[in-house]
């Protein structure tokens, strides 16, 4: 199986019996009856996928590795497509909410500094909980699949957010020193005038 497109993979399972030292002079398959058949309640047993079962009726087979270059043979193939409503509803959705949260926080003024820390905070962590209960019901790969991708984007997007707004709050605090002085003044003079 392979997951690269997790969880909007479609899965092709083929079953191929066939002789590849006998020609079709020699031997001969056939489907005793009407051959194999998917047992009817496969897709109650397989409720994440949509099931669907094709029976080739070939009993020849052509390689051009062969010798004789056709083959006796019986091919079936089975198809797993997962419904991945359940991906979209549960998973797409929140962390794209997530993201725009924390980007539409870039409307709120600039001084509200702890209320829009801890938003985009929160909004990472939970991103990345959330990524981390994804992985327990996943099935393991060694690879990146689709769903791997579009976390690390969504991390990536609210953490770039959470830095973009320290470089304004520099930039703010680079741009505006007069203010700083204008406030250590203040509060010198408010030490003086306690004085007198």
């Amino acid at each position: 199986m392979f997951f690269d497109k997790f969880p909007f993979d479609k899965q092709t399972c083929h079953l191929d019996i066939s002789s590849y030292f006998y020609s079709t002079d020699d031997m001969a398959f056939g489907w005793e009856g009407d051959g194999i058949n998917a047992a009817p309640d496969i897709p109650d047993a397989l409720s994440n996928y949509l099931f669907t079962f094709h029976q080739e009726n070939l009993t020849a087979c052509h390689n051009d590795a062969f010798v004789n270059g056709q083959y006796p043979c019986l091919k079936s193939v089975m198809t797993f497509t997962r419904r991945y409503r359940s991906f979209l509803i549960g998973v797409y959705f929140p962390s794209l909410i997530f993201v725009v949260v924390a980007w539409a926080s870039f409307f709120w003024p600039p001084e509200a500094i702890p209320a829009r820390t801890v938003l985009l905070i929160t909004l990472l962590l939970s991103t990345i909980s959330l990524y981390a209960g994804i992985q327990q019901i996943t099935p393991p790969t060694n690879y990146t699949r689709a769903i791997d991708n579009w976390f690390f984007a969504c991390i990536v997007a609210i953490a770039s957010a959470l830095f973009q707004y320290a470089t304004i709050l520099q930039i703010r605090k680079m741009q505006d020193p007069s203010r700083e002085k204008v406030l250590v003044s203040l509060k010198i003079l408010n030490k003086v005038s306690s004085i007198y």
